[in-house]
């Protein structure tokens, strides 16, 4: 990350006012109302505190004011500084509307761990606002630089006396107050809805809750049969939708991400999308995004600064989602599409379960510049090539939820069944495979069955495989080695072994399963009984990316000891647990004994994931053949049940869809009707607070996790959020149900063997799982409060 800074473009002062602040023509109103200065007046200053005197001095520049923050003083760093920022006096609109151009005093040019600093600050006003750049004044002792900053990198001026020459602070102000929000880095294809005007009024009815109209995401809701109105603001939408859309206008903190961001704005924007030459623009209603790249808190910095927006759409009246990122511009890197040319492609090819395009487009001329000023290689001889990044907005017209919301072991197995069976439609019809599969790329989607009954419409979760933005084609030989040498990011948990471990490899259907089989353990291991005592702690371990002591790869990444134990040994260990204990899950939570007080296992999950698993494994042992093993400390002894396995036949199973796509279908048509202990709960409508008083109030966390729990006392019945009670069920109810569905018992674990039957030649004992240690389930099944029925999904966690 401190490349961008500690390493930048280097350019001189004049150059870089010529190129970015260029003034305006000698004839403008603008410059009528501020001439230029032309006086060479001597401050005669020494070393002082300079923002201080900036502030003083601002009747060079009466029309802005500068706005200096507290002092820091942090030793770890650079020593004291202080941030502030150039604004105009007399403009009504409110910062987030305004262009920032950001001032920094300190004692010393940033170090590398200053720089990681000074990029947060970037990247918040980046989240904040719609930018093509973002510039900086450094003040330090009696000299200062410029800085810019935009998505491939930084440029930087060298330091320039201001004391001996006496004109570079009234030349800098007078530019920073003649010049257009677009030199100072707004994007003009984002227009600010500011208070008061018919479109801020229009979304805040637009984010009113419309419970007897709008259709509830939950899956086996109830569709609402309602008429088309004539208020584009009372249309009928998901009620997920519309609950986001009114987050993203009614921001409020939250400690997971950078939601301060929203906290004291409550950015509201209409964006532009092109349409073609002779076609009008496309206009979308947005709020703050719903989901945006936490990269700073992780070290690490996504350059496409990805970001989501509940968005609405001017022409149908529908609420949508609009993705607004930064795409590599270099066509052939990635293969030479857009993400909504491809979406567009699947589209009229008919395949399923992928997102439907509404529109899409580059945005004119917003590319970054950058890379037009960084030589070559920088002072060791180490080459630097900087991306060109093109500004790219898309849109598609579902809003999809997060696995977090998962509640059983079937959803998830028909969800990324679903998924596998739009990758494989896409592999077939259009010759290209996704690329990056990963959990936050498979997601929920509620659509409206009408198949079981045609006169009473159901809500029904299925699957949806997003963000193809990292697709490429199939390989063949005619194109085997121009795929061989397509690069990109990837996310590198769920690839799989071979691809990690070999350069310059093309990558596979049989690559593309195996990552498919890491997002049905991952979510798996997140939202379903199991005999993890830490699910967090698992998924850290196995998927931890970490390079093993003396092993190397191409692409930089490793692969857990963990991972390659399951493979090689087709065996799931509780990671990061010794005892070689291995992996179980349960319908409902351990403790929750049967009648007869055996566990209640999830029989036919625990079968479908481990025949997968032995899938994959045959695959990992079939390339060893050909290339030497990946070394690895294993955790646990061998598994001797694996001498009796045919690799080769287990291996030719992801050979290509046909065989996992059976796999989840035979496991769903014969998937046991287990009895629900935990309940829904049971909704009333009641009076609720007025709709008034809840679109300023009613806000929820915009850091792609919103719709947790509810938080309540535990001797409460119910849970009452914005007029609805949500009843629970008592243990006198819920021990009563297990009365009645113990009738049909016998008939469960009969249907579960059978499910295990179906799913293909049955693994050695040895295989199978045994435990006995302590259990702690999924957050969503511990027997926490129940959900508010009305409370929005979660949204994507991580993009």
């Amino acid at each position: 990350m401190e490349t961008l800074l500690c390493s930048p473009a280097h350019i001189d002062h004049s150059t870089f006012l010529r190129t970015f602040w260029p003034p305006p023509a000698a004839d403008t109103p603008i410059l009528r109302q501020n001439p230029a200065p032309t006086d060479h007046t001597d401050f005669g200053l020494t070393t002082v505190a300079h923002e201080v005197w900036l502030v003083d001095k601002l009747k060079l520049c009466s029309t802005h004011m500068l706005s200096i923050e507290p002092p820091v003083r942090d030793e770890s760093l650079w020593g004291s500084y202080q941030w502030g920022h150039l604004q105009p006096l007399d403009d009504v609109r409110p910062a987030w509307a305004l262009p920032q151009v950001l001032f920094l005093f300190t004692d010393g040019f940033p170090s590398q761990e200053a720089c990681t600093q000074i990029i947060v600050k970037f990247e918040h006003q980046f989240t904040l606002q719609h930018l093509t750049a973002l510039y900086m004044v450094v003040v330090h002792n009696d000299s200062l630089r410029l800085v810019r900053y935009d998505r491939s990198g930084t440029i930087v001026t060298p330091c320039t006396d201001f004391i001996s020459d006496p004109m570079v602070l009234p030349d800098l102000f007078w530019r920073l107050s003649v010049l257009t929000d677009e030199q100072l880095g707004m994007d003009p294809t984002a227009t600010p809805i500011l208070p008061g005007s018919p479109e801020h009024a229009f979304m805040d009815d637009l984010a009113r809750k419309r419970v007897d109209t709008d259709i509830d995401w939950h899956d086996g809701a109830a569709v609402p049969d309602i008429a088309d109105s004539p208020d584009p603001a009372s249309a009928q939408q998901w009620s997920n939708a519309r609950s986001w859309f009114r987050d993203s206008i009614h921001p409020k903190p939250d400690d997971l991400l950078l939601a301060r961001d929203f906290t004291d704005d409550h950015p509201r924007w209409k964006l532009h999308v092109p349409a073609g030459a002779d076609a009008p623009l496309h206009e979308f209603l947005v709020g703050a995004p719903i989901a945006f790249s936490p990269s700073v808190q992780l070290n690490t910095l996504d350059q496409r600064n990805p970001r989501v927006f509940a968005a609405y759409d001017c022409t149908t009246r529908q609420l949508v989602c609009l993705k607004d990122t930064w795409r590599t511009h270099k066509e052939e890197r990635y293969w030479g599409r857009r993400e909504g040319l491809v979406l567009e492609m699947l589209n009229k090819a008919g395949v399923p379960f992928v997102p439907t395009l509404v529109c899409e487009a580059e945005l004119p001329g917003q590319v970054t510049q950058t890379q037009r000023f960084r030589d070559s290689e920088d002072g060791y001889g180490t080459p630097h090539i900087l991306e060109v990044l093109a500004h790219y907005r898309v849109v598609t017209k579902e809003i999809c939820v997060s696995l977090e919301e998962i509640k059983t072991s079937r959803q998830l197995v028909q969800i990324i069944g679903d998924c596998i069976t739009g990758h494989a439609e896409a592999a077939k019809s259009c010759s290209i495979l996704h690329g990056d599969i990963s959990y936050s790329n498979i997601m929920i989607c509620p659509i409206v069955d009408s198949t079981t009954d045609p006169g009473n419409p159901t809500v029904k979760w299925r699957g949806m495989l997003i963000d193809w933005e990292l697709c490429r084609p199939v390989p063949t030989p005619e194109n085997i080695w121009r795929v061989c040498f397509i690069d990109g990011g990837r996310s590198w948990g769920y690839v799989s072994v071979e691809y990690i471990r070999i350069g310059r490899k093309a990558l596979k259907t049989p690559d593309e399963l195996e990552s498919f089989f890491y997002v049905l353990l991952e979510a798996a291991a997140y939202h379903l009984p199991s005999n993890l005592e830490d699910e967090q702690k698992f998924v850290d371990a196995f998927f931890s990316t970490s390079l093993q002591p003396g092993v190397s790869t191409h692409c930089g990444w490793g692969v857990s000891k963990w991972k390659l134990y399951a493979l090689d040994q087709c065996r799931i260990l509780r990671a990061p647990a010794r005892d070689g204990s291995e992996l179980r899950f349960y319908r409902r939570p351990r403790q929750d004994v049967e009648e007869d007080g055996t566990e209640p296992v999830d029989h036919a999950f625990n079968a479908l994931l481990l025949e997968y698993l032995s899938w994959c494994h045959g695959v990992l042992r079939v390339n060893w053949r050909r290339l030497r093993r990946y070394p690895y400390d294993p955790p646990a002894g061998p598994n001797p049940a694996i001498d009796e396995l045919d690799v080769d036949k287990l291996a030719a199973k992801l050979n290509d869809h046909d065989a996992v796509r059976e796999l989840f279908a035979s496991a769903l048509k014969a998937w046991p009707e287990y009895p629900v202990e935990l309940a829904l709960p049971d909704v009333q409508s009641e009076p609720g607070p007025s709709e008034e008083g809840e679109s300023s109030s009613k806000a929820a966390a915009l850091d792609g996790q919103a719709g947790g729990e509810n938080e309540r006392a535990p001797e409460e019945s119910g849970v009452k959020v914005g007029g609805v009670k949500a009843q629970r069920m008592t243990k006198t109810q819920t021990k009563e149900r297990r009365k009645q569905t113990n009738k049909t018992a016998e008939r469960t674990e009969k249907k579960a063997g059978e499910a295990g039957a179906n799913l293909g030649k049955p693994l050695p004992s040895e295989l199978k799982i045994r435990v006995s240690i302590p259990v702690r389930s999924s957050r969503r099944i511990r027997g926490e409060p129940a959900p508010d029925p009305d409370e929005p999904p979660s949204k994507r966690s991580r993009l």
